[in-house]
């Protein structure tokens, strides 16, 4: 498949960029503030991890340097002031305070989630220009992406909620069952206030997703286009792929799914990409 990409017998992989996209959700502010509290964490955390990616102390800080993956990070809609770091940066087109609680309104207007897939595509221009790299790894920061992902991909491939919604993150060694049967319900309200029978991607993307989300299908598009290999890593990442897909089926081509998630809900977005790739006559990512 890389061969095909790189349309040569010898394909390499050895210069590879890493694009992190960071969000935050309106699903996740407390309901004080008008969310409905769907994370373990405060939404602060997200700017806290921004933070020490930009100090090179994260977890994806180290494997990027580890393994000489050069590493960027675009803020396209957290909440607050914005970065102008070495590696975290805001977007000028960024949604300045996050999505909305997609329980009772839309997360983003059509133009704002069309906004954030432009500057996924424009940061992968970017990156691949500048670097010269033949393989993206995409990734995401966003406190309450995984009960935006597990909404997303309960309306495009028509599972119940109870089917795709797991832990998200926590700190302990199991899983909090109060706070996924808490998960549950909130992607329940939304899917009743939404809909979920044969609901475009694009819209599905602008009621149910996150800033993030929309950025890195947006780049998934763009790597399709222009042949790129994409590395497909983790549950939010295989949620905008499902969305990308969607929009364009072609978008399979340049897919490589790494890794199995502890969310179950994974399984039926890889199911729903790979049918879609074999209905398109596209190689099975």
């Amino acid at each position: 498949r890389l061969s095909a990409l790189q349309r040569t017998t010898k394909p390499t992989a050895d210069n590879v960029a890493c694009l992190i996209f960071a969000g935050d959700h309106g699903v996740a502010k407390s309901p004080e503030e008008g969310g409905e509290g769907c994370s373990l964490y405060p939404q602060a955390v997200t700017r806290g991890v921004l933070a020490s990616l930009e100090k090179g102390v994260a977890g994806a800080s180290v494997l990027a340097r580890t393994n000489g993956v050069k590493l960027r990070v675009i803020d396209v809609g957290v909440a607050g002031n914005i970065f102008e770091g070495k590696v975290v940066n805001s977007d000028p087109d960024k949604l300045h305070g996050g999505t909305r609680n997609f329980c009772s309104e839309p997360a983003m207007t059509a133009e704002e989630c069309s906004r954030c897939m432009q500057i996924g595509r424009k940061s992968l221009i970017e990156v691949v220009e500048q670097t010269s790299s033949k393989v993206v790894c995409l990734g995401e920061v966003g406190i309450g992406n995984t009960t935006s992902s597990s909404a997303l991909i309960a309306a495009l491939t028509g599972q119940v909620a109870d089917s795709v919604c797991g832990g998200g993150a926590y700190a302990a060694r199991t899983r909090n069952e109060d706070a996924v049967s808490k998960k549950v319900q909130i992607v329940k309200r939304a899917l009743k206030r939404h809909g979920m029978d044969g609901i475009p991607a694009s819209v599905a993307l602008a009621n149910l997703g996150g800033a993030e989300i929309a950025a890195m299908a947006g780049a998934m598009l763009e790597a399709s286009e222009r042949d790129i290999a994409v590395l497909v890593d983790g549950f939010i990442a295989t949620a905008a792929a499902l969305v990308a897909v969607g929009i364009s089926p072609n978008a399979c081509h340049c897919m490589f799914l790494t890794t199995n998630s502890a969310e179950k809900g994974q399984k039926a977005a890889i199911e729903t990409i790979q049918a879609a790739a074999n209905l398109n006559y596209i190689p099975m990512p």
